[in-house]
């Protein structure tokens, strides 16, 4: 049913439906954009036909080929409200490998982009390589534990500080740097019990930088995060001392 004969219908019943009257209104602008657009056209293909645009000269060499290889005319533009919609591509570029579809728990372009930076300083600090992509495509477990906890509300800064917090107690440690590995900080439990401590370490840091004008390092940053923990231990923020299994 086109608009013109909806219009027809609604208006026949509009007396008995007065709700309809927003639905009158949107199909009586559509006859008229469409009434426009069909008196455009007709003006554009009369100027045409006066200017004759688009018919070659008799005996010239186009006028001997055949319409159907004529060069068309090229149409005018159209106004943007009148111009077909086009489809584009999405704005994620996922890394799957070829014939696999991608899942709800796969990464969108921005978490990926923190993922790979969280990883990156994992790897740096802990001496070991964290991939966010498995090489022939798709998303290592590591990196669905960081989407997981992105999607659940945690921020990127969340997720900077634990890994600096937790590197600042166990990267000198040659018995503690085994647990500074992805499962064991960024598991949903461990996360939530690492983060305040996290938190209150970083503020100490915060505090101290601007007391003496610069960061804090070496042993006095490892101090500062103890100072930090026995704090969270007072206020009752315990956690499991040992990171892994």
């Amino acid at each position: 049913m086109s608009p013109r004969d909806c219009l027809r219908l609604v208006r026949a019943i509009l007396p008995r439906e007065p709700e309809l009257a927003p639905v009158a209104e949107l199909l009586e602008r559509v006859e008229e954009r469409d009434r426009l657009a069909a008196a455009r056209t007709a003006r554009y293909r009369e100027r045409q036909k006066a200017s004759g645009v688009g018919r070659p000269e008799a005996g010239s060499a186009m006028a001997s080929q055949p319409r159907a290889t004529r060069e068309a005319p090229t149409p005018p533009s159209l106004p943007p409200e009148q111009q077909p919609l086009k489809l584009v591509e999405p704005l994620t570029k996922m890394k799957l490998p070829p014939g696999r579809k991608r899942l709800p728990s796969d990464p969108n372009d921005d978490e990926l982009a923190i993922v790979e930076m969280v990883l990156g300083k994992l790897s740096a600090n802990s001496g070991r390589s964290y991939k966010a992509c498995l090489p022939r495509g798709g998303y290592t477990e590591n990196c669905r534990l960081i989407v997981r906890l992105l999607r659940d509300g945690y921020t990127e800064h969340d997720l900077r500080i634990v890994v600096w917090e937790r590197s600042t107690k166990w990267a000198k440690d040659p018995e503690a740097n085994q647990w500074l590995q992805p499962s064991t900080l960024f598991g949903p439990l461990k996360f939530q019990q690492y983060l305040p401590h996290a938190t209150s370490a970083w503020a100490l840091f915060e505090q101290e930088k601007r007391r003496t004008g610069r960061e804090p390092t070496g042993d006095a940053l490892r101090a500062l995060v103890e100072v930090a923990e026995q704090e969270g231990r007072e206020y009752g923020q315990e956690y499991d001392e040992e990171g892994c299994e």
